[in-house]
């Protein structure tokens, strides 16, 4: 058993005496229970009365449950709770204007309490103004505006029958006073600091003499002072120190204290864990108990299992976010998963081919609806079927506890919270959250009348204001912050974090009470003496609080890079350099890697050829017996044999990038399609040349317009009438200048357009669709293939073509005498053909056939065949089931980059110099 976190011995005579003492926090009392259950153990005491050992706040609040008991109507006003504080406060202050008014309402609340503490009245606000303020008259303003709040606030309580703790703390006192409950003796304090004058005043009406008890007696083996380079160096450190310390000493007792342990639980957790259970981090392993106790918990709302039951209770929303909807699908609590993983995956990827920020909950039931050919995929469609049913048949408004049947019957509908056993941290949170959903239904006489999107909202503050703290065995380890580890004892301990910009504190006082009140009554956080005055005290309590005792700061923000030095108030410790004897050494690796070191050499690797897929087979074509993707199977063959097996047979293809407006892709269709309807109108060069240019602007408008609009037929509200206007503005703007170029050709005529060509090769038939043809005056023919990125010839140069499209047009072009064949490049920095030309049609951008600037044949004829040929292997490797990893070049490597971790381009690197992955 482990040794107990409190000198039992500092407490015999009053516990003896059965005295009653009170302790700061509940923490405090707990072990110092511990304590004495271990100590009358030891004293081969088997069974013993419970002490008079409560928390400050507990003691009063049984106080308050016997004064209830007696019958006293006085007594009947029933004690504001937390959440129906907080909902009136911020009914109070909700017409102030503020972006944030649940802050507003934070401090409001929070500067009442202060004043009831302090047992100031009200009027205490009056003809205070803030010395600090700019403005004299604006902080008596404000200081009247908090006044008439507080006002409103004592009126609603008078309304509701309510009162605040420290109202019932301050009638618990007269109480005392008054005989009406049994006034004590003496009353023992321990670990205090300091106490609020409302809890003196009580505490003197209930006994006789209040005696505090001193824990500072305790004297240490060892302190040291430690300097690292970061914030996160030293938590590492701090976490390397401990385990060096249990390896040795089994039976340690190890606190590790934080004075910003709220914003920092997540990295010491971090790095305890790479310390310790490096393993834990596998997807593989099972939730368990790790060997160290972290006091702060986590919000409840951000638990995955709550996470989950408000994402499902928030799709009422018109509109919801892709990629939250996504996290959603996959979660496992809900629904099936292990029955509907394929079918949520196939729904997820059809809500991110839509490319847009948020979609609606009756497109996500219509997508479901799509997949609904067996009844795993039948099942979402009912989920969220049943979703826009129950929305629509309860709309409210109703009152919270109606809320709560509502919000129940719609966690039945998904399934919530799962399939499979909760474990037991899961159990606890759902225990909390039903819980929470009392205390929701309990607001009926605050919140009244309330709608689905205004109770929503009221969930998740009050999910997110609950913390959860898993109930766990004691562990060895214990973090703290720097107040809750105050008053307890250990073998070691770990100050961390006291650089002189967080020790002593900042001091924060409340921004609606005048800070010169604050200050005249010595009120929390309300001065730099103050702050100084707390951080001493706590500084020197800690100097006592184990045998070997380090203190420690970082040399630099971890983020800012911004350079700290040491509070002066452990300055004075000396100083020592962490070696391996006594805080560990930094350069030594963590648990974690050491476990993936070790996990690397103790593997067996086989090594298998996985550069032959199976041929395609007949399944894998359309009904007529053409291979699906056209020319981009080549380009992807072209590029890596390996991503055009993976791009169209094994279909892993990532979801588009969601981009604010229109992405690239749909900026190229809609230049594309608008080209095709100009020149429909247009047909040849002469029409183009005797078009004002007034008439011919509006003809581009008027074609941009058109297939915008069937835009923003998918995405109506992402792409609103000013975006929308502007790409027109832009594209039109391109579109003239590509035009005003093509006036400067020798004379033309456009014969097809968008035309869908087939061509048969190595036995199968891929569809082609070619932009554009020219017929120039001879009859011969210009093929064009727009391009709005950049284009290049050398795309055509060596075995395999980068941009077989125009080759592929070429060759199924078997009748008309070829004039040449061109990329028509299309965007704000050029407007040009680049291309062959046979020798006599020359256009700028354009070389001759003959030309051996790439290597190519000297005729069509030549380079045709030779064409042909490349193509047709590339084809036949394909069909074969050729997947070897051989990138073309750099740019064909970084294209799909994607596909990395499938082909494992970089793990024989990895493999061959012997570094764990």
């Amino acid at each position: 058993m482990l040794p107990p976190l409190f000198r039992i011995e500092t407490l015999l005579a009053p516990l003896n005496a059965d005295a009653l003492i009170l302790t700061a926090n509940q923490r405090l009392r707990s072990k110092a229970l511990q304590a004495w259950g271990l100590y009358q153990q030891t004293q081969g005491i088997k069974a013993w009365p419970s002490p008079r050992l409560f928390s400050l706040e507990q003691w009063l609040q049984q106080c308050w449950q016997q004064l209830q008991a007696m019958g006293d109507k006085r007594f009947h006003r029933m004690i504001l709770s937390n959440e129906q504080e907080r909902v009136l406060w911020e009914q109070i202050t909700a017409d102030c204007g503020l972006m944030q008014p649940e802050i507003l309402a934070k401090h409001a609340a929070d500067g009442f309490r202060i004043l009831e503490r302090w047992q100031l009245p009200i009027t205490a606000l009056n003809n205070y103004c803030d010395a600090d303020s700019h403005s004299e008259a604006q902080a008596l303003k404000g200081t009247a505006l908090y006044r008439q709040w507080c006002l409103r606030f004592e009126a609603q309580l008078q309304q509701h029958n309510l009162m605040t703790r420290e109202q019932s703390y301050r009638m618990i006192g007269d109480a005392f006073a008054n005989g009406i409950l049994k006034k004590e003796t003496s009353v023992h304090l321990v670990g205090f600091d300091d106490l609020p004058p409302l809890f003196q005043s009580q505490l003197e009406k209930a006994a006789d003499r209040i005696i505090s008890i001193d824990l500072q007696d305790y004297q240490p083996q060892s302190i040291v002072r430690i300097s690292t380079n970061d914030s996160a160096s030293e938590m590492q450190m701090a976490s390397e120190w401990a385990k060096d310390i249990l390896e040795k000493e089994p039976d340690s007792r190890i606190g590790i204290i934080l004075p910003n342990l709220g914003q920092c639980r997540d990295d010491i957790e971090r790095a305890l864990i790479n310390s310790f259970e490096g393993h834990s981090l596998l997807a593989e392993t099972p939730r368990y108990t790790l060997p160290f106790n972290i006091s702060t918990g986590t919000p409840l709302g951000h638990t995955p299992l709550i996470a989950s039951a408000l994402q499902i209770l928030s799709l009422h929303h018109r509109q919801w976010p892709v990629d939250q909807l996504c996290q959603l699908l996959f979660s496992p609590f809900w629904g099936r998963l292990s029955e509907e993983h394929q079918q949520r995956h196939q729904l997820a990827n059809r809500l991110q081919a839509k490319g847009v920020f948020d979609i609606e909950l009756s497109e996500l039931r219509t997508y479901a609806q799509t997949l609904a050919k067996d009844d795993e995929a039948h099942n979402l469609f009912s989920y969220f079927s049943g979703l826009v049913q129950h929305q629509l048949t309860h709309k409210g408004p109703y009152l919270p506890s109606e809320w709560v049947d509502l919000f129940l019957s719609q966690l039945d509908l998904m399934r919530w919270p799962g399939e499979r056993r909760p474990d037991s941290q899961e159990y606890q949170q759902t225990q909390l959250w039903y819980q929470l959903l009392e205390t929701f239904a309990s607001l009926d006489s605050s919140l009244g009348l309330i709608s689905t999107s205004q109770a929503i909202q009221q969930l998740q503050l009050m999910a997110t204001h609950q913390p959860f703290q898993p109930k766990v065995p004691d562990s060895p380890i214990q973090v703290l912050g720097i107040l809750e580890g105050a008053g307890l004892h250990f073998t070691h301990c770990w100050i961390a974090g006291l650089h002189q910009q967080a020790w002593p504190p900042a001091p924060t006082p409340n921004p609606l009470l005048p800070v010169p009140l604050q200050r005249a009554h010595a009120m929390p956080h309300a001065s730099h003496l103050r702050e100084l005055a707390f951080a001493t005290s706590l500084t020197q309590q800690y100097q006592h609080c184990a045998a070997h005792i380090v203190f420690s700061a970082p040399e630099k923000e971890t983020e800012s890079e911004q350079t700290l030095v040491p509070s002066h108030l452990i300055s004075a410790i000396p100083l020592v350099n962490p070696k391996p004897s006594q805080p560990h050494d930094t350069s030594t690796a963590t648990a974690f890697s050491r476990y993936l070191t070790a996990l690397y050499h103790s593997q067996q690797l086989q090594t298998l050829a996985s550069h032959q897929a199976p041929p395609i087979a007949t399944s894998e074509l359309s009904d007529d017996g053409e291979l699906r993707g056209g020319a981009g199977v080549l380009r992807a063959q072209a590029a890596n044999p390996f991503d055009a097996f993976a791009l169209y047979r094994l279909q892993a293809h990532n979801p588009p990038a969601t981009v604010i407006g229109l992405s690239a892709i749909e900026q190229g269709n809609l230049l594309h399609s608008a080209m095709a309807d100009i020149w429909g109108v247009l047909q040849n060069q002469a029409t183009l040349l005797g078009t004002a240019h007034s008439d011919l602007r509006l003809l581009i408008t008027q074609c941009l317009h058109k297939h915008l609009q069937a835009l923003r037929k998918r995405k109506p509200i992402h792409l609103g009438e000013t975006l929308c206007r502007l790409e027109v503005e832009r594209q039109t703007e391109i579109i003239r200048q590509w035009l005003e170029y093509e006036k400067t050709r020798p004379d033309f005529q456009v014969i097809a357009i968008e035309e869908t060509i087939p061509l048969t090769i190595e036995g199968i038939t891929l569809q082609l669709r070619i932009d554009r043809i020219d017929q120039l005056v001879d009859g011969s023919l210009l093929i064009i293939d727009y391009k709005t990125g950049n284009a290049s010839l050398s795309a055509w140069q060596g075995e395999r073509l980068a941009e077989p499209q125009l080759p592929l047009y070429l060759l199924a072009q078997t009748t008309a005498a070829i004039a040449g064949i061109a990329f028509g490049q299309i965007n704000i920095h050029k407007q040009t053909f680049m291309g062959l030309h046979d020798g006599e049609h020359a256009l700028p951008g354009m070389i001759a056939i003959g030309d051996n600037r790439y290597n190519l044949p000297p005729n069509w004829q030549d380079t045709k065949a030779l064409w042909e040929q490349q193509l047709h292997i590339l084809l036949r490797q394909f069909l074969q089931g050729d997947c070897r990893v051989d990138y073309r070049d750099n740019l064909s490597k970084e294209r799909n980059a994607s596909l990395w971790p499938l082909n494992r381009y970089f793990d024989s690197t990895r493999l061959s110099n012997k570094i764990p992955c």
